[in-house]
């Protein structure tokens, strides 16, 4: 009887699992550790409405410092699209505010 309880714990992981991805492959958006991918047609509208892709505001924050990037947050503030990115580095952890527009680095905060 126990066997049989288990398996099907087993069984509704397993589903639960392959629906959450059907999810975010509906959503357009996947989650990546913390990050957020955009799918290519989000892409493409980011572009013609000339925001910078999550892609490319990694590309800038690695181009600021060597690290890792732990998180990575697309947001609308005040009318304005940023992105925030963490990234773990050997000096410590790296805050930065990046334009959605321009790409433009509006902040940056070492964190020791």
């Amino acid at each position: 009887m126990m066997k049989k309880w288990m398996m099907l714990g087993i069984v509704l992981l397993v589903l639960g699992t392959a629906l959450t991805g059907v999810v975010f492959a509906q959503s357009g958006e996947a989650n990546v550790g913390e990050m957020n991918v955009q799918s290519r047609s989000e892409v493409k509208a980011n572009e013609q409405r000339g925001y910078i892709s999550i892609e490319e505001a990694i590309r800038i924050t690695r181009g600021y410092a060597d690290g890792i990037i732990e998180e990575i947050e697309r947001e609308w503030d005040d009318g304005r699209l940023t992105f925030e990115v963490e990234m773990r580095t050997k000096r410590g952890e790296l805050e930065l505010l990046i334009d959605g527009r321009t790409g433009k680095i509006l902040e940056a905060e070492w964190d020791d």
